[in-house]
């Protein structure tokens, strides 16, 4: 994980708009956490400064003019911009600064910013400060923009401003401060999470952008300190004896050592697998794996670790009695378990252990059994030379296969005829279906959908023959257009078929409007187009049928809203957010971005009343009621107070493999998050009356829901049987 230069990180920051429109209250069941979305790193090479030219503004406006001429008119207006050192108030030469500016954007029908090394340019371009720590953009008359400077070539931290319209010949002066110091210092005590005692000598390792790792101990009190920066993108994974690592973000608020962050540890799990082959003989050297995605390893709330650390993985080869030991395994979530050698085996469900537990299992290795068969579409006619996939399924439906998966999937390819085979496959439910079409490849008039059947193999089978029927070329295509007509700067369409609750979606970039959903199933869609550039609202909802031609998506007029979350000292605290429009049917539950220093915002809402709900690691939570938002209003200085709650910790156990789980209080969701059967959470709670409600979403929405009284520093547990109701 690496910062960015600011102009890619703004932009970055925008497209995460885009996930407002994405997830419908009551839709399909959502995944465990969220993947981490990569961002690619811009590098850009200093240049000496130039002082004729920087010293020169005329000479230097001439040289700028053809590209000032692609972006503005005759008339401008100016934004003077000074770069200092936020400790001594010194100029800061060689920073590096950009400007975004919707109304340039859409005229340049482009999202990129071109790199020079001049002090005096347009919108788009990344400047450098002269030797006074000045740079000069023009930008059109009446646009808003945003200034940002980042010393990140420099180790430095960033600054960022927003102007706004102004006239033409207006000069604007602004004034960035660019932290240089230590000036996050993140106290932690590491301590047992059972028994709350300190964990002396354990080792932190702090992960940071173009650094060597650091390798931290806590002392005998369990207490460590990690200087770190604003700026930094720093994750610290707790590696304790016996247990498993935890990975944390340095969040402020925790500057000083009787403010420490604690987080508690919970005692490894240990699992001992025997490995027999179909007639009960001991198998050895047989290799074991135990997977989990990194983010279940990851501290919860608000102050999550965003470490993106893959699948993390403990292995071993069992011995001459086909027995091995696995230890320091983590409690409390998922584990996909397999074998790799001699043979391919994985189980139907994941293992979910207890801390400190000892469990004994006993795993076969049969010899399988042939699954094969034949796939056709729509006409009848066979779907030649395709990959295909078989994978674990969690239902007995058919389902539209993703290509994201934390369960592992085993490919083929249809010959001439439409055939496929997959051999030495285990008992069990399974998925068999087409792959997904490529991300970011042509889609072409003979794409299939990626829609698979469910073969279900008994234990002791030796063949399955199966017949796939998949839809071939079929899409809906149109145009997503701005409240106002025109092409967005970037959109998505969202579409989901309405029996099945099959989900798709198509981006737009560069400032076109034409989009492609699919290919599609055959059947009915509703279809929400949204942008995540601008403070437009998603367009109502259009249906189709898969196959359809010049649907039209134009987006709202939108209302925006920014604050701060505080505590009850009216510091500033990140925050884990969401926001629930009252009296929507389709709006929904969604996540508000917060960043490190508490504040917040949210942008392309409806005009509507809405309840926002804040919550920390600690479990403080905090509640804002009623916010009445208008078409067109920009709300500012809201405040959210968090006040000391608890937790509540919930495990799901079924029957559904996910269930979705919230926290309410006064009708308004405070938390929430998919959890996998046989897994356990804990979730921020207000002190007082809570509603914990399961949402199981296989066949017809199903909810179950409990009534806990939650104290200030309390954890409540909730225990979601197979029979809840």
């Amino acid at each position: 994980m690496k910062l960015r230069t600011l102009g890619i990180v703004t932009l970055i920051l925008l497209i995460a708009g885009l996930l407002w429109t994405l997830r419908p209250r009551g839709s399909q069941p959502a995944p465990v956490a969220p993947t981490p979305t990569p961002i690619v790193e811009k590098q850009v090479d200093a240049a000496p400064l130039d002082p004729t030219v920087a010293a020169n503004p005329a000479r230097e406006r001439a040289q700028t003019s053809a590209v000032a001429e692609r972006h503005t008119t005759a008339d401008f207006a100016l934004i003077k911009v000074l770069v200092v050192n936020k400790a001594t108030q010194a100029p800061m030469p060689g920073i590096d600064v950009d400007c975004i500016c919707e109304a340039v954007r859409d005229k340049l029908n482009s999202s990129t910013i071109e790199d020079t090394h001049r002090s005096h340019g347009v919108p788009f371009e990344l400047l450098d400060t002269d030797e006074n720590g000045h740079v000069e953009i023009e930008i059109p008359p009446g646009a808003e923009a945003t200034v940002t400077a980042t010393g990140m070539k420099q180790d430095f931290g960033f600054d960022r401003a927003k102007i706004p319209p102004l006239k033409a010949g207006d000069v604007h002066e602004v004034t960035l401060q660019l932290p240089t110091t230590m000036d996050m210092p993140f106290w932690m005590q590491v301590v047992d999470e059972a028994t709350q005692a300190p964990l002396a000598g354990v080792h932190v390792i702090a992960e940071m952008l173009r650094k060597p790792p650091q390798t931290l101990t806590t002392d005998a009190r369990g207490l460590v300190l990690f200087e770190g920066r604003t700026w930094w993108m720093s994750d610290l994974c707790i590696r304790a004896p016996q247990r498993a690592p935890l990975f944390v973000q340095p969040q402020p608020g925790h500057g000083e050592m009787q403010d420490a962050q604690v987080v508690g540890v919970p005692l490894g799990a240990t699992l001992r697998v025997h490995v027999v082959d179909g007639a009960g003989a001991a198998v050895s050297q047989a290799h074991v794996e135990l997977t989990t995605p990194g983010y279940n390893l990851c501290l919860r709330g608000g102050g999550a670790s965003q470490f993106d650390a893959g699948d993390v993985t403990w292995r071993g080869d069992t011995d001459s009695s086909g027995t091995v030991t696995i230890s320091a395994l983590p409690p409390r979530v998922p584990l996909q378990t397999r074998i790799t050698r001699p043979k391919k085996w994985s189980s139907d469900d994941h293992l979910v252990l207890e801390p400190g537990e000892t469990r004994r299992v006993e795993w076969k290795l049969s010899n399988g059994c042939d699954v094969h068969g034949l796939v056709l579409d729509q006409n009848e006619k066979p779907v030649t030379d395709h990959e295909m996939w078989l994978r674990r399924a969690d239902k007995k439906v058919r389902a539209s296969l993703q290509s994201y998966s934390s369960d592992p999937t085993v490919t083929g390819k249809s010959d001439a005829q439409g055939r496929f085979h997959f051999d030495g496959v285990e008992p069990g439910i399974w998925w068999v279906g087409p792959s997904v079409h490529p991300p970011g490849t042509p889609l072409s008039a003979d794409d299939v959908t990626s829609m698979a059947e469910v073969v279900e193999v008994a234990d002791g089978q030796s063949d399955v023959d199966v017949t796939l029927h998949v839809d071939r070329g079929l899409f809906i295509r149109g145009h997503l257009l701005d409240s106002k007509g025109n092409p967005p700067s970037a959109g998505m369409v969202a579409a989901v078929e309405m029996s099945q609750h099959i989900y798709e979606s198509a981006s737009l970039m560069g400032g076109k409007s034409e989009f492609t959903v699919g290919p599609l199933s055959a059947g009915h869609y509703r279809l929400v187009g949204s942008s995540g550039f601008s403070a437009e609202a998603e367009s109502l909802p259009v249906e189709a049928d898969a196959g359809a031609e010049n649907v039209e998506l134009r987006m709202r007029a939108g209302a925006s809203l920014s604050g701060r979350v505080i505590g009850v000292d009216d510091s500033p605290v990140p925050a884990k957010m969401w926001m629930t429009q009252r009296d929507s049917k389709t709006f929904g539950v969604h996540g508000v971005p917060c960043k490190k220093d508490g504040t917040f915002e949210a942008q392309g809402l409806l005009a509507g009343v809405y309840d926002i709900a804040a919550s920390s690691t600690e479990g403080a939570v905090g509640l804002l009621e009623g916010v009445e938002l208008k078409t067109g209003d920009s709300l500012t200085n809201l405040k959210i107070r968090l006040q000391p709650g608890g937790h509540v910790r919930v495990r799901h156990d079924g029957p559904e493999r996910y269930a979705n789980i919230e926290i309410i209080t006064h009708g308004i969701v405070v938390d929430l998050e998919g959890l996998e059967r046989g897994a356990s959470q804990e979730f921020a709670a207000p002190a007082g009356s809570v509603i914990v409600q399961a949402a199981y979403h296989e066949g017809e929405l199903r909810l179950a829901q409990r009534t806990v009284e939650v104290k200030a520093g309390q954890t409540v547990d909730v225990k979601f049987e197979k029979d809840a109701h």
